[in-house]
């Protein structure tokens, strides 16, 4: 019965040797399911973390929306590629519009829609226009112009601020513009002092 004898010292270490690799696997399993387990716990504090901050971020734009909304002053915005588009209701109407669509969306084309003059009424020509030459670089400062509204053929006296707009890397991405309607000032500092 030489099947019978018992095993010995190498044969019982070659048995356990599986035993042995199946404990250090489920250690193993056991560590990776823990390191799973914190990851997921910080997945969650980052998601409800970046839920928190976009929820912020919402309400800082909401309240900003509100805010430029409320502006008497036109609040215009081109891109980089040369899209403009009205941010505030006052802008729409400063140029005679009443909805955002009827606005041409490439700045060259609304400003091919407008005549606009310089102060002493010479025709600006269209690479002088603000937003333009902010996309360029320049910031300007009470730049005045006057424009004729299309629709009633009237003359609206404009003071416009611009600036680029620019990226962390100081890329300009786009440029903005405020505008101011002075007409009524400019008419009764025309009429002089009411007796």
């Amino acid at each position: 019965m030489a099947n019978d004898k018992k095993p010995g010292k190498q044969e019982q270490s070659a048995l356990r040797e599986p035993d042995r690799r199946l404990a250090a696997l489920k250690a193993e399993r056991e560590q990776l399911l823990k390191q799973l387990q914190e990851v997921n716990e910080q997945l969650a504090r980052c998601g409800f973390k970046v839920k928190e901050q976009a929820d912020e971020l919402a309400q800082e734009r909401d309240k900003l929306r509100a805010i430029v909304n409320a502006m008497a002053d036109e609040v215009w915005f081109v891109n980089a590629e040369g899209i403009v588009s009205p941010v505030n209701e006052a802008a729409i109407r400063g140029l005679g519009f009443e909805k955002a669509e009827e606005i041409p969306q490439p700045i060259q084309e609304l400003l091919s829609k407008l005549e606009i003059y310089t102060p002493e009424f010479c025709p600006l020509r269209r690479e002088e226009a603000p937003l333009l030459r902010s996309l360029k670089g320049e910031t300007l400062t009470n730049f005045e112009v006057i424009v004729r509204l299309r629709k009633t053929g009237e003359l609206r006296y404009r003071l416009i601020n611009s600036a680029p707009v620019r990226n962390g890397d100081g890329k300009i991405v786009g440029a903005i513009a405020v505008t101011r309607d002075v007409t009524d000032e400019r008419n009764r500092m025309r009429k002089g002092p009411q007796s």
